[in-house]
């Protein structure tokens, strides 16, 4: 019994390690704590049912010091199985190459980006709800918005500060220069209602995607004021 706990216990640390922490904050935040919580909970089931079934095949022992032993190295063995290292992880969503492909060979693994991809689109989702309510809290008077906007358009400007390489600059300058033509259109008192309406549909895109990209994992600095 003590060698069963002690793989299961193992097999769950060293998976639940596999995430990113940043990762795990986005989530947490967008798919809120009892909503994230109880996916892990099930997903917890795959390494402790894994780790169950390598420490069967390992030899009785009696002390309570081998039994924990033999747990341990059952508990490893598992999440070694599993594959689920977070590096791989971040390469797979971004789109990957054949030597992330490789380590997502397995079944385990395949299942652990599935979930990872689902956490995702469930955040995503989060945000865009999120800034459909900014959009739809006082129509004509998209202030906290624009605030959000604002604190997207700082991190970027401090990212080009510190980029040096030409292709990554020029793409965040690009970035950078949509975002704020969308914002200036937004509170144009010459733009016709119409155009100021679909400006802020797409500075909300806009910001949902940076969001997103960003693993953005709190509130917008005007929830916290």
């Amino acid at each position: 019994m003590t060698a069963t706990v002690a793989a299961m216990v193992v097999a769950i640390l060293l998976s639940e390690l596999a995430f990113d922490t940043r990762d795990i904050a986005y989530w947490r935040r967008w798919l809120g704590r009892f909503g994230y919580r109880w996916r892990r909970a099930l997903l917890m089931l795959v390494p402790a049912v894994l780790a169950l079934g390598v420490q069967q095949a390992a030899p009785d022992t009696t002390s309570i010091g081998a039994q924990l032993m033999v747990g341990a190295a059952a508990g490893v063995t598992a999440a070694a199985v599993l594959r689920a290292d977070t590096r791989g992880h971040t390469r797979i969503r971004s789109g990957g190459s054949d030597h992330d492909q490789m380590q997502v060979a397995s079944a385990l693994s395949w299942m652990y980006r599935q979930v990872c991809r689902r956490y995702d689109a469930r955040a995503r989702a989060g945000i865009d709800r999120f800034l459909r309510s900014l959009r739809n809290e006082t129509p004509g008077d998209p202030q906290r918005l624009l605030q959000t906007a604002e604190e997207i358009e700082g991190v970027i400007s401090q990212e080009l500060t510190s980029v040096q390489k030409t292709g990554p600059r020029k793409e965040l300058q690009k970035r950078l220069d949509t975002l704020r033509e969308q914002m200036d259109l937004v509170v144009d008192p010459l733009a016709e209602p119409r155009d100021r309406r679909r400006a802020s549909h797409q500075l909300s895109e806009s910001i949902a995607e940076e969001m997103s990209t960003r693993r953005w994992n709190r509130p917008p600095a005007h929830h916290q004021r």
